[in-house]
């Protein structure tokens, strides 16, 4: 699955009840009788945030106790992805309190289905490892299918075409696409109901210049989170006679 990119923001906030739940949440916690020094329960470490366009911020709370005697500590770590992470409050809850960490995903560079994680250390000698991730599904403004399109090793003179499927999200239309080289000729057909966009036929015309070709097809759209997207096109052309073209 492709992953999900994003970035990540973290807040820790105290409070001391949890009000809105209706009802007394049920908490993990490190299975141990002894009370003594900080003690972390957590309600969950996981939340499925389903289904969601891309561009679309995905924030949770992620409600946490100290039962214990001591201050809790809760340090961050690591992520699973380059994100920018902020800790409030110094991350720090006192004996007896609840508080919350906040996760904020931004998912404009993200598409698939995936999970992002956030790592925290903690005092708790019972839980020193905090794991919290979200996961679900981003929905791009449009999908390529195949993502890239792959001409192969061609033989200098050969025309030879390919064809794409750029299905777009509801309220997306594609207004242009335009060939990143003259080397190319386009056409296409709208694709059918209950499906919108466009199937792209892309044909290479008959190339003299040999070697990798590394070039784009710009979709540009509207009623979207972004305006742009590129398709990457590659190839190669070999010489002619070669017996080297894979169609």
């Amino acid at each position: 699955m492709s992953g999900l990119l994003g970035r990540i923001t973290i807040f820790f906030g105290a409070w001391s009840c949890f009000a809105g739940w209706g009802m007394a949440p049920s908490y993990v916690e490190a299975k141990s009788a002894d009370v003594s020094g900080p003690r972390l329960e957590i309600l969950s470490t996981v939340q499925d945030f389903g289904e969601v366009r891309a561009g679309d911020e995905i924030r949770h709370r992620f409600p946490v106790k100290n039962t214990g005697d001591r201050p809790l500590v809760l340090a961050q770590g690591r992520t699973s992805c380059a994100c920018s992470v902020r800790v409030d409050s110094q991350g720090v809850v006192a004996a007896g309190e609840s508080g919350w960490i906040e996760v904020v995903l931004d998912t404009l560079r993200t598409r698939g289905e995936g999970s992002r994680t956030v790592e925290f250390s903690t005092n708790d000698p019972r839980w020193p490892d905090l794991v919290l991730a979200l996961r679900g599904r981003v929905v791009p403004d449009v999908i390529a299918d195949p993502e890239k399109l792959f001409f192969g090793r061609v033989p200098a003179g050969v025309a030879r075409e390919r064809s794409i499927s750029l299905e777009t999200a509801p309220g997306v239309s594609i207004r242009k696409v335009r060939r990143g080289s003259p080397r190319f000729r386009m056409r296409y057909e709208r694709l059918l109901p209950p499906r919108s966009g466009i199937r792209l036929y892309v044909e290479l015309k008959p190339q003299t210049d040999l070697g990798p070709f590394d070039d784009a097809l710009i979709v540009t759209t509207e009623g979207g989170r972004s305006d742009t997207h590129l398709v990457p096109v590659l190839g190669v052309i070999e010489p002619a006679g070669s017996g080297l073209s894979a169609d």
